[in-house]
């Protein structure tokens, strides 16, 4: 008989040790043998910026990236003086901006984020924008 040597009496000490562990259930091995990790799905992003403003050059809705070849829409300035005709600008903007939403909506846009600027009062506009998102096609 050959006699063992002291390597390999430490591998079967070890081998003896482990064996035991192979018959305890998976939960007290560690939740590293059954987690098993799922990659989100990939997004995009689309951002709307919503500027309103007493000047028509800076009343304005913008998409980046552009949807549907549009970038850039003016909208009606609130430069009118009286209420009725700043009432009226005001509701078509909206109208504006909801029937926009409602397109990115039918294109699986959804949104996820609405930032509003802080107002300055030496600022010419207001502006919100939306941060939109939908599973990469």
């Amino acid at each position: 008989m050959l006699p063992f040597s002291t390597c390999c009496r430490r591998a079967l000490l070890g081998a003896a040790l482990l064996l035991p562990l192979g018959a305890l259930p998976a939960a007290a091995q560690g939740t590293f043998a059954t987690t098993t990790f799922h990659q989100p799905p990939a997004l995009e992003y689309l951002t709307l910026t919503f500027i309103e403003s007493a000047k028509h050059e800076f009343a304005k809705m913008v998409l980046a990236p552009s949807f549907h070849a549009t970038s850039e829409t003016s909208l009606d300035a609130y430069d009118s003086f009286t209420e009725a005709g700043n009432s009226w600008a005001y509701q078509h903007n909206q109208e504006r901006l909801a029937k926009q939403l409602d397109e990115l909506a039918t294109e699986g846009w959804e949104v996820f984020e609405v930032h509003a600027a802080p107002y300055l009062p030496a600022s010419e506009a207001y502006s919100t924008r939306y941060l939109l998102r939908r599973p990469r096609r």
